[in-house]
């Protein structure tokens, strides 16, 4: 995989497992040649017991498995999970507007957990790792427009579902948002 430092120069066809346009971004920026390839349907469940700080890399690992099957000798596949913690809460991806609402409100004035789990897999070995951010969003008004904030700076529930991930220059550090760098 990596040797001396250095990505072994034609060794391993990069696979992506994840349509994320930031972890695109994030591998693109690292000038690698890979190709995404995405299974739909795999199974995010994690078990209630487990610690929060390691749900984000236990649901890669799940994510590298369901790839297994289908991997060439020569390739390596990087899979990844994200999760928001508030408190004692997994915050999961927003239902619809009205929930992503609600998870903007509860972030409100508050310092917020981003794990993200990353697992390199090929057929020989797999390797795992995740990586913890403290993210502080400013108080938000209670003013009743404040809605239209939300929507603004949330269409389709895209802030959410992206929290935590490298952003270009021009997204980075919304105005409700602290620590996000």
């Amino acid at each position: 995989m990596v040797k001396g430092g250095k990505m072994e120069e034609g060794r391993w066809k990069i696979v992506l497992a994840s349509n994320s346009p930031r972890r695109k971004e994030l591998l693109a920026g690292l000038d690698f040649d890979f190709q995404v390839r995405v299974i739909n349907g795999i199974d995010e469940s994690y078990p209630a017991s487990l610690p929060t700080r390691q749900i984000a890399e236990y649901i890669s690992q799940k994510k590298a498995a369901a790839y297994r099957e289908t991997m060439a000798a020569d390739e390596l596949v990087i899979t990844a999970d994200t999760i928001v913690v508030l408190g004692e809460e997994v915050m999961g991806k927003p239902h619809d507007e009205a929930d992503a609402c609600r998870m903007l409100r509860a972030l409100s004035g508050q310092t917020h957990h981003v794990i993200t789990g990353v697992t390199l897999t090929t057929l020989e070995r797999q390797q795992s790792f995740s990586v913890l951010t403290d993210v502080t969003f400013k108080t938000l008004s209670d003013d009743p427009g404040v809605d239209r904030l939300y929507r603004c700076h949330c269409p389709s529930w895209q802030l959410l579902q992206r929290h935590g991930s490298p952003r270009p220059a021009h997204l980075r550090s919304p105005p409700h948002v602290l620590g996000s760098e």
